[in-house]
């Protein structure tokens, strides 16, 4: 599931709460990542839950901040990019 050099940009989305640091935080590191760790070969969807709750319930959210690539999550803390890439399986890029 690794996109090659010629694909379409990756898509992230970012599901947070608005009022809250820690998805502040993650809208950042998320931000940091796309923009330079993987050199805008990402685009990232940031969906505030507080403006779209119907949105937790249908797409599976249980806590914010989370970060999503198809079926791979990753809850809270996304401040180091080198794990958010290894837990999003995509090291290698």
């Amino acid at each position: 599931m690794q996109p090659g050099p010629d694909s379409s940009p990756l898509e992230l989305t970012l599901y947070v709460q608005s009022a809250s640091k820690v998805s502040m935080n993650a809208i950042r590191a998320a931000r940091h990542l796309c923009e330079n760790v993987l050199a805008g070969r990402c685009a990232l969807h940031i969906v505030d839950l507080d403006q779209n709750p119907q949105t937790a319930e249908h797409d599976a959210v249980l806590a914010t901040p989370t970060l999503a690539w198809g079926s791979r999550r990753i809850i809270g803390d996304l401040s180091d990019s080198a794990r958010v890439l290894e837990l999003l399986d995509l090291a290698a890029l």
